[in-house]
């Protein structure tokens, strides 16, 4: 059984993925789990994973989506997966390892001697002393969006959608129970789970921020001004996937 068991969305990730990178830190980390999601990849994805699961057979499970679903049901789907390995940590991370992957273990240590903790997020803080590389055009847009999601959520949340984030099991059973309504700012999605089950007071003492020491802005992003509207449309989602949960109780 390992002890930390982490999902990776993978879509059309041919290019970017690093599989050295890969290789290299499972060798070193022997209790950790990977499971890579093919999110219906048209490119040769799939074949590169299948490659890492006969290098890694105990360490590497792919799971394989006919049609691109988007990120929130990729990771979904992955996480079913993550609770079958009975590891008593899982998450996800990006699959261009902006976050480098020697993180996880670290943003695991967070959780020793702290039983209340359920979450720890990767927090791309820029300060001294941290290697946060990212474009001037991202920041700005990443800092509205923060802004925006903190007054949404009322949370002091610095950063909702950095791909690193560990989860005790037994909340990831809770926040991942039903699909998603969001296909874009899902983080945010459950963050609002979380109030809805624990309670405002809750998520102020059991998430944690933690902020990174290294991040790096990996080419691909389909970030532009014309995701706004979309974004809109997401929060809108939430709300209404949160009044209904309220009617139903």
């Amino acid at each position: 059984m390992p002890d930390i068991c982490v999902v990776i969305p993978c879509y059309n990730e041919e290019k970017r993925l690093n599989v050295p990178a890969v290789s290299a830190f499972l060798s070193e980390q022997p209790k950790l789990m990977l499971v890579f999601v093919d999110d219906g990849s048209r490119d040769g994805t799939g074949v590169m994973l299948e490659e890492l699961v006969k290098r890694f057979p105990w360490q590497i499970r792919v799971v394989t989506l006919e049609r691109n679903g988007g990120k929130a049901e990729a990771v979904r789907a992955g996480m079913a997966a993550a609770v079958e390995s009975e590891a008593p940590l899982v998450g996800y991370w990006d699959a261009d390892f902006s976050t480098p992957l020697r993180l996880i273990p670290v943003m695991a240590e967070l959780f020793e001697g702290k039983p209340r903790l359920e979450i720890v997020c990767g927090c791309r803080l820029q300060r001294l002393g941290a290697d946060i590389r990212r474009s001037v055009f991202r920041h700005l847009v990443g800092r509205c969006f923060a802004t925006l999601a903190s007054l949404f959520l009322r949370l002091p949340v610095y950063d909702t959608q950095c791909g690193a984030k560990l989860l005790r099991v037994r909340t990831a059973k809770i926040l991942f129970r039903e699909p998603l309504v969001t296909r874009w700012i899902f983080d945010v999605e459950l963050f609002s789970r979380f109030i809805q089950y624990f309670g405002r007071r809750a998520a102020l003492r059991r998430i944690y921020e933690y902020p990174l020491p290294e991040w790096r802005d990996v080419s691909g992003s389909t970030l532009t001004v014309w995701c706004a509207p979309r974004i809109l449309l997401e929060f809108w989602r939430i709300a209404a996937d949160t009044r209904r949960r309220l009617r139903d109780k």
